[in-house]
């Protein structure tokens, strides 16, 4: 779950960075600050579907999908 969690959470936060930059600078500039980003950002690939397949799967089979489902 942390894996699915922390892959996600760092893909949103690499691209509200990226936008943030789009909205205050252009060309060289903007393409400056994105190969910044780019070098930052953990770049962990995980099988995001079947990870939270597996998740759901366990959740269910433990009775604990309905609380998620609210």
């Amino acid at each position: 779950m942390t894996n699915a969690f922390v892959t996600s959470a760092n893909e949103r936060v690499a691209d509200g960075a990226r936008r943030l930059l789009a909205n205050e600078f252009e060309f060289d500039e903007l393409r400056a600050h994105l190969a910044r980003i780019d070098a930052l950002a953990l770049h962990f690939p995980i099988r995001t579907i079947e990870v939270k397949s597996r998740i759901a799967d366990a959740l269910v089979a433990r009775g604990l999908a309905p609380v998620f489902l609210k």
